[in-house]
């Protein structure tokens, strides 16, 4: 999610290059890195929104520029696909933004296209529309495709507007940051086979009746009251549940259950059973405060949407290799599993879908399936020298080591450490490999070795350093 608003929330601009650095996972790997045209104009689909592929092509190329990384080059895997799922992220949300923009009949004026045209020639030291047409054209950019996707675009920020505007806070928002709850809930989530305000609203019928709310919330939580998820002593801290449960929350006297709430997760009956002080400053400028606020819920409510429709519909991807992507990065680990053996099958030569499987195997704890894969990634990489990855050396010197085999280990780490030599990522995640498997000696040198790059890159005021090949 971080990606979409890395483009249309400049609040988040700073947390997509932490995320882009920091997660180094969930994605799919490509022979060049370059993902094939899409056998059609979705990748997928959220019940009725389809995967716009445009989208997800378009933010690849943003983010491949953004961090110059050359398609051609030879990259950490892993980095590769945090780029993939960074861009797969944008793709699902601004899909959902821009299918609820088309619902409310939002479109961009004529000013509006104008002003973004003005801006892409400028961008392009273009001074026609027709300078622009060359410019992109020399760079393998479509016009049309450029136009359309700025349209979409525009549509999307039209609809977020309409989201902010929405939201109101309250001085007593502001105050509510304060105070910390404890609470019980009966939730009905969204879901496309069922209604769920049919659903609460027996359960509040129930409650009218009689029948105690903890024994309806003992039933939720053994998974005993059908289509109803049960929640016992919650913690909400301030935001971390949606605004109108939020303030319902606040406003509910100790004890008392609560009728029916409605929010974009689903349907909720609550128990508020602890009030908690938080410290607070002594005078609150109102006039500060307030907008700070209305931006943390703007944020919110922009996930909320995201949510809102994951839950109810679930991501289904047409390309498979995404969807190796999508099964990683939400912790499907059996499934990426089979993702990344389909890819070895459509890639006999390439070692990296071997490696990708072992790191899940290692997350796995299971060494046995990790060494295997590893092995089949070390004798591919033989078979394409290109595509050898160092990293492989360096864990499979840890196994070796195991067997009591000193001098293969130390070949492996000395295959490891001249192997990366002139590759900055590869040097980069070969002294952390080598430093977590106990060869903290070559991981050292390798660390210097980058020191002395860095260095070098900062002196001839090469920022941000490149990912791609760095050569010594």
């Amino acid at each position: 999610m971080l990606a979409f608003f890395r483009r249309f929330a400049p609040w988040f601009a700073g947390l997509v290059v932490v995320a882009m650095v920091a997660s180094l996972g969930a994605g799919l790997v490509l022979v060049n890195h370059a993902p094939p045209p899409p056998s059609s104009p979705s990748i997928g689909s959220i019940g009725p929104v389809n995967i716009d592929a445009s989208l997800y092509l378009f933010q690849l190329s943003d983010l491949l520029q953004q961090y110059r990384i050359d398609p051609n080059g030879v990259y950490d895997p892993e980095i590769i696909e945090s780029v993939q799922m960074s861009a797969l992220d944008y793709a699902v949300n601004a899909s959902i933004f821009l299918y609820e923009a088309q619902q409310l009949g939002l479109k961009p004026s004529g000013a509006e296209m104008d002003v973004s045209m003005a801006n892409l020639q400028m961008k392009y030291s273009a001074s026609s529309q027709s300078d622009l047409k060359e410019a992109l054209k020399k760079r393998g950019i479509e016009y049309d495709a450029v136009v359309d996707n700025m349209r979409k675009n525009l549509t999307i920020q039209l609809y977020l507007n309409r989201v902010n505007d929405a939201i109101v806070v309250t001085g007593q928002d502001v105050m509510n940051q304060y105070r910390v709850l404890t609470y019980d809930a009966l939730l009905v989530p969204h879901s496309a086979t069922m209604d769920g305000k049919v659903r609460a609203t027996a359960l509040a019928q129930q409650l009218a009746k009689g029948t105690s709310f903890t024994t309806l919330l003992d039933q939720a939580v053994a998974n005993r009251l059908p289509m109803v998820v049960g929640m016992s002593q919650q913690v909400a801290d301030a935001h971390q549940v949606p605004l109108d449960l939020e303030r319902a929350m606040h406003a509910l006297p100790l004890q008392r259950v609560s009728p029916v709430i409605e929010t974009p997760l689903g349907w909720y009956i609550v128990r508020v059973t602890q009030h908690t002080p938080k410290p607070r400053p002594i005078t609150l400028n109102m006039a500060v405060e307030m907008p700070k606020v209305k931006e943390i819920k703007q944020r919110q409510a922009f996930m909320l949407i995201v949510q809102k429709a994951m839950r109810q519909h679930g991501l289904s991807l047409t390309e498979p290799l995404l969807q190796t992507l999508y099964d990683k990065s939400n912790q499907r680990w059996t499934q990426a599993l089979d993702g990344y053996a389909r890819q070895s099958s459509l890639a006999p030569y390439d070692p990296r879908p071997h490696y990708m499987a072992s790191l899940l195997y290692e997350k796995l704890n299971r060494p046995t399936d990790q060494r295997t894969e590893l092995e089949k990634a070390s004798l591919k990489g033989m078979l394409t020298p290109r595509l050898r990855l160092p990293m492989v050396d360096a864990y499979l010197a840890r196994f070796v080591l195991q067997d009591g085999r000193v001098g293969s280990a130390n070949a492996l780490v000395d295959a490891a450490v001249m192997g990366s030599q002139d590759n900055y990522t590869y040097m980069k995640r070969t002294a952390v490999v080598l430093e977590t498997v106990g060869f903290s000696g070559p991981a050292n040198r390798l660390k210097t070795r980058l020191l002395e790059v860095e260095n070098a890159a900062a002196r001839q005021q090469q920022q941000p350093i490149s990912a791609n090949m760095m050569r010594l």
